[in-house]
Order: structure tokens, then C-alpha cells, then sequence
């Protein structure tokens, strides 16, 4: 289910040309994680949103972390550069 999810997503992005995202981090018994949604907007102008993530992380809570993270998941979902 979640790889049918996902591969839908990937489609949908291809046809979009902007997606913004939100990121939220917390951590939870000394365990951190981080969680992305993409908003956009949909051939009918309608507004759009999926949660792309929740991952934990290893490490700390570092600007590197964060960013390195964040640049997978949307190179995961092809909005690297939307």
C-alpha cells in the first residue's frame, strides 16, 4: 500500500510546479524523529497535501542532520527542486 502511495505521489509531483513543505522534529525516549508533509495545488486549483515522512534520526537534532534529511526525502518524491 504505502509503495502504490508513494508512486502515486511521484506522479502527481511531475505535473506540479511548485510543492511547499513542512517539517516538524521532536524527539521521544532519547529517540529523535523528523515528519514532512507537500502541499500544492491540484490541476483544479485545489489545495493538496500528503505526509511524505516520519523517520527517525540518528543523531543530533544538527543543521547537516536536518538538511541532509530533508534533501533525501524530497529527492525521494522528485521536489528536490520545486
Amino acid at each position: 500500500m504505502a509503495k502504490t502511495t508513494k508512486e502515486n505521489l511521484c506522479k502527481e509531483f511531475l505535473n506540479v510546479t511548485h510543492v511547499a513543505t513542512t517539517t516538524d522534529c521532536w524527539k521521544s525516549s532519547a529517540k529523535s524523529y523528523i515528519g514532512v508533509t507537500a502541499h500544492w495545488f491540484g490541476k483544479d486549483l485545489k489545495r493538496q497535501s500528503a505526509a511524505l515522512a516520519c523517520r527517525r534520526l540518528r543523531g543530533s537534532h544538527s543543521h547537516a542532520l536536518l538538511a541532509n534529511s530533508l534533501n533525501e526525502i524530497h529527492s525521494e518524491y522528485g521536489i528536490r527542486s520545486k
